[in-house]
């Protein structure tokens, strides 16, 4: 049954006294009244029972009494509000009955109108109920009424009780069945009349019967059937045939107990088996065992744990959970901690809100009720003395005295303050760990018990500073190693100790003295500390190096001594000469005996003419040159001296990029020659090979030869050259003839050799003769100029594009227009139709042949399937072949001039060559023309055989029979001025629609047709042949043509004895 969302019930009871004492139990009239109202997808129970809102949405209770109401959402639903609750917890409403009350339960989902229907029973006894059950009027009822959906159908049904008779209805039914449905559009009113049955008048068995389940008693509890038709709970009614048999199960909720059963069923077994015959009601009665109340238990946790709740009784055991407790009953709780880190703090909610101790007791009665135990953690803090000095920590509560009490247990949150105190001789150095204030150096340090947590007070010595000052490049270091000075460190220690300090020169330094409390210039030295005035100073001095390099020659000295031999001389190649180290500030001075002056020097603070001066103020290094100018000036020299076969050397080995250049410069900036012209000139020698192979001589000696071997070819053959171009690169080739007979002569010294004795040699008239014969110049120009006739026969050599009809005022083709030839054609001389020879007209263009009495597409050559179209062109360089019919583009306009439409169609919008043959076929037949577009710009047309060849005749005849062209007498050729053509086609036409013949197709409005002709016909059907398109067009299978020689008309190209194509 559908639940009602809103649904009032209400029963009226009158019976006189004697049936009141004899058929029924006593009843007492109570005295509040309790109305549910359902909004959404739910419904509503309640306890005490009596409310199953949609089942029975109204009851009566005693004054007084406590009642609670819980909503159920439906599957997929939630709830939303109470109202009208004196207390709400969730989906839980709590009433106190002191007048009549009306709650209102509100779900998610729609809230749907509904329109009440009242039901009176009238006359002698008999049943009245309504399926979806909801009504049920029984032998002492007056009426009973509730609310349906709107635009729901709802069945009432009468039935008599036994020797009685349904004698018909009145109000919103009529007639005398036993059932009639009404739709709840409005409020409605039906009245079931039952008389005494006379005979041929009494109730006739019926076929179906109701089963009604109810539920009594102040227990909850539901009812099933064994074939789960019943679930009541939700589903408590359903209908069954007769002689079914059906096994009820009633099932106490928890708190309550099945007592028994009345109505069909009795007994006090819970199952319950009918077998039906008539309508059958079960009342399933259910007693409360005790009411009882959810007491909440929760527990707060700490990082240390948390604890539980305890009962005396052991119903409550948990951290987190709910207990029903039978209402009266006293429950002692005890706060339980989990460790030992844990202790209760307080509880919180029902009865317990002000209890200070870890024990409560809660008295159950009136409502759900919940109770919170707090617990606190425990958290340690351990203090440690640390350092060589000695001191005492305390804390301002007395917890914390250490040296002797070093740790404590505080509660979380407490805070503690804890003080240092440390003897005359020592310090307090500072605290370690998590102070929340003070800390550092502070006497004291506030701690926060939020963790476990460890402080550390550190007490030192009374030390004193001992300072050590540092001046130059060496180390001051004490033994201890607590001293290892740069320029400055200062260290504390302990009053009236000693330090031992110890210094160390650095490699390129000296030790200068001690100051302060040491003195002298020993190795070590011994500070006592005292109170006051510990400081020790050090001075060192660094060393400098002086080098020089003498790479210009002679001797070069230093006023300190350095004398650096002449690293010009061959015989002696070192690079640089002895160092020598000065201190700190002095001056030296460098010279080159004997003069020196074109000297290049480098690493100079200061010169005096030829003289270096060098301040010591850090390594020094002096380098003494020749200038790059003088040395690449030499190099150059020597180079060219050696080097001078002919201009292409010389420039080779002057130029400073190439290998010989940088290789020579190079070795001697290395100090491997001397610094003059003949000892470069020696190394070149002794080195000769290298810069003629590796330095690349030979490859410039041979490049110049290869040149001068060309150049004189191109020079001696210049007249040749000049009308033959292209023989150059033959001439200059160096896998040819010319230019290997030229080098060779070159290399052999002809007439006295290089470019003027070979140029000599060559233009001699003989040996001119033997190059252009025996080298293979004369065959190359004869190569050339056989070539040249070749590329312009290729140029001039015929071909056709595509042969189309001339166009038309359109500026497109159209069939019957002279046929054009396009493509390459010089020199026409003859063009053939099928070996015909045919009138022709060249353009200057040479690109295009017009043939003037060539109409394209109407004669027969390349349309009729039996008659080839074979064009040749012949030109004095060759000849070309095509197919007549080879337009460059679709030809879509017909001999008159017009596009088709619905190509090849037959009827108006079908026009061949622009007719209109709707005219002549319209008193013939109905299978013409076609209908109106559809949405998507198609159409259907009809199509027959004959239209397919009409069609394909009149766009090649547009004066043809019916064509619609000019005709005889000048106005569209229709069927007394045509010119003779298309007749046969016409009457095949004429004939298909006559004996409805055509079939329907498709076309579409922006469609255009390719008129051009395919040279063949489907099927071979029609011997004049078919545009392109046209082929596509075929009657479909089962289509009956007129004429069993039509076949080739099917798709197929068959038909059956029928006439049906297949």
């Amino acid at each position: 049954m559908k639940d009602n969302s809103t649904r009032t019930r209400s029963i009226w009871i009158s019976v006189c006294a004697a049936l009141f004492i004899l058929a029924a139990p006593a009843f007492v009239f109570a005295a509040v009244t309790v109305t549910v109202e359902t909004q959404g997808d739910g419904h509503v129970d309640s306890y005490p029972s009596g409310i199953l809102c949609g089942a029975a949405c109204v009851e009566s209770y005693d004054t007084g009494t406590l009642m609670a109401l819980t909503a159920h959402p439906n599957e997929g639903a939630t709830f939303v509000k109470w109202g009208g609750c004196d207390e709400i917890s969730g989906t839980t409403c709590t009433l106190t009955l002191g007048s009549d009350r009306t709650v209102v339960a509100t779900f998610s989902g729609e809230v749907k109108s509904e329109y009440n229907l009242r039901v009176y029973r009238s006359g002698n006894p008999g049943v009245v109920q309504s399926d979806p059950f909801a009504i049920y009027c029984g032998s002492i009822c007056v009426y009973d009424e509730a609310k349906f959906e709107a635009s729901s159908i709802v069945k009432v049904i009468a039935s008599a009780n036994p020797g009685y008779a349904f004698t018909g209805w009145s109000g919103d039914c009529s007639g005398t069945s036993p059932s009639c449905e009404l739709t709840i559009d409005s409020a409605k009113t039906v009245t079931a009349t039952f008389g005494v049955a006379a005979a041929g008048n009494e109730t006739s068995p019926s076929s179906t019967y109701l089963l009604t389940a109810q539920k009594s008693g102040e227990g909850t509890g539901k009812i099933t059937s064994s074939d789960k038709k019943i679930n009541c709970g939700t589903a408590c009614t359903s209908n069954y045939d007769r002689g079914d048999l059906v096994t009820l199960t009633a099932t106490a909720d928890p708190g309550s107990t099945f007592s028994r059963w009345s109505g069909s069923c009795l007994g006090t077994k819970n199952t319950c088996t009918l077998t039906f015959d008539s309508v059958k009601t079960a009342v399933a009665e259910f007693s409360k065992t005790a009411y009882t109340y959810g007491l909440q238990i929760t527990t707060s946790t700490t990082p240390k744990g948390g604890g539980k709740v305890v009962s005396a009784d052991g119903k409550v055991n948990c951290g987190s959970c709910s207990v029903q407790i039978p209402e009266g009953s006293t429950v002692t709780l005890d706060a339980v901690p989990s460790s030992k880190f844990v202790i209760f703090d307080s509880w919180g909610g029902s009865d317990c809100e002000s209890v200070k101790v870890s024990t409560c007791t809660v008295k159950m009665g009136g409502a759900t009720k919940s109770v919170r135990a707090n617990f606190r953690a425990l958290y340690t803090l351990v203090v440690e003395n640390k350092g060589p000095g000695k001191g005492v920590v305390k804390s301002q509560d007395g917890s914390i005295d250490c040296g002797t009490a070093c740790s404590t247990i505080q509660t979380d949150g407490t805070e503690i303050i804890l003080e240092e105190t440390h003897e005359s001789r020592a310090i307090f150095t500072g605290w370690e760990g998590p102070c929340i204030s003070g800390g550092g150096k502070s006497k004291t340090c506030t701690v926060a018990f939020k963790a476990d947590k460890k402080i550390i007070a550190n007490f030192g010595h009374y030390v004193l500073p001992l300072t050590v000052e540092k001046t130059g490049p060496g180390t001051i270091m004490s033994e201890d190693n607590k001293i290892i000075c740069g320029p400055a460190c200062t260290v504390k220690y302990i009053l009236d100790s000693t330090v031992k300090l110890k210094q160390t020169t650095d490699p390129n330094s000296r030790f200068k003295g001690w100051g302060g409390k040491c003195s002298g210039i020993a190795e070590t030295c011994t500070v006592t500390i005292e109170e006051m005035n510990n400081i020790v100073s050090a001075r060192f001095v660094p060393l400098y190096s002086l080098a020089v390099e003498n790479k210009y020659g002679g001797i070069a000295k230093t006023t300190s001594g350095i004398s650096c031999g002449d690293h010009g001389s061959k015989s002696n190649t070192a690079k640089s000469c002895n160092l020598q180290q000065l201190e700190r500030g002095t001056n030296a001075e460098i010279r080159i005996e004997g003069g020196g002056r074109f000297a290049q020097w480098k690493g100079c603070d200061s010169r005096i003419i030829n003289i270096c001066i060098v301040q010591m103020n850090s390594n020094k290094t002096v380098e003494i040159s020749m200038s790059p100018v003088e040395e690449a000036a030499l190099v150059a020299l020597a180079l060219k001296e050696i080097f001078n076969q002919n201009h292409d050397v010389v420039a080779h080995t002057s130029n400073t990029n190439n290998p010989p250049f940088k290789k020579t410069l190079a070795d001697l900036q290395a100090l491997k020659m001397g610094h003059n012209l003949s000892e470069i000139k020696n190394w070149i020698n002794d080195n000769y090979q290298w810069y003629i192979n590796q330095g690349g001589i030979n490859a410039v000696i041979a490049s110049w030869e290869k040149k001068i071997a060309k150049q004189v070819s191109l020079e001696v053959f210049a007249l040749e050259l000049s009308e033959y171009p292209t023989l150059a690169a033959f001439l200059v080739d160096e896998n040819q003839k010319p230019f290997q007979s030229a080098l060779a002569d070159l290399n052999f010294g002809r007439e006295g050799g290089g470019y003027a004795g070979l140029k000599k040699w060559i233009s001699q008239t003989a040996n001119k003769r033997w190059y252009y014969d025996a080298t293979g110049i004369g065959a190359h120009i004869a190569d050339i100029e056989k070539a040249k006739l070749e590329a312009e026969i290729a140029a001039k050599r015929p071909f056709i594009d595509s042969i189309s009809p001339a166009n038309n005022q359109f500026g497109q083709p159209q069939i019957g227009k002279p046929a054009i030839i396009k493509g390459r054609f010089y020199d026409v001389q003859l063009v053939t139709l099928n070996g015909n020879s045919i009138a022709f007209t060249p353009d200057l263009g040479n690109q295009i042949i017009i043939l003037p009495n060539v109409h394209w597409g109407v004669d027969q050559e390349g349309v009729n399937i039996e008659i080839p179209g074979n064009v040749k062109v012949t030109t004095k360089w060759g000849e070309a072949t095509a197919n007549l019919i080879s337009p460059s583009q679709p030809v879509l306009y017909n001999a008159n001039g017009a596009k088709e439409s619905c190509f090849p169609g037959v009827g108006k919008g079908c026009e061949g060559a622009g007719g209109d043959t709707q005219k002549a076929l319209s008193s013939i037949g109905t299978q013409i023309g076609c209908e109106n577009l559809r949405s998507d710009g198609s159409r259907i047309c009809w199509i027959s055989t004959g239209s397919i060849t009409h069609d394909n005749c009149c766009v090649r005849h547009p004066s043809g029979r019916n064509c619609g062209g000019p005709g005889t007498d000048g106005k569209p050729a229709e069927d007394n001025n045509h010119d003779g053509n298309c007749d046969a086609e016409w009457m095949s036409a004429v004939w298909d629609t006559f004996w409805r013949r055509a079939w329907r197709t498709i076309y579409y409005s922006n469609q255009e047709f390719n008129l051009t002709p395919s040279g063949k016909s489907l099927n071979n059907r029609y011997g004049g042949g078919e545009a392109i398109p046209s082929i596509n067009y075929c009657a479909p299978a089962g289509h009956e043509i007129r004429e069993t020689w039509l076949a080739p008309f099917c798709c197929s190209g068959q038909a059956n004895r029928d006439k049906k194509c297949l």
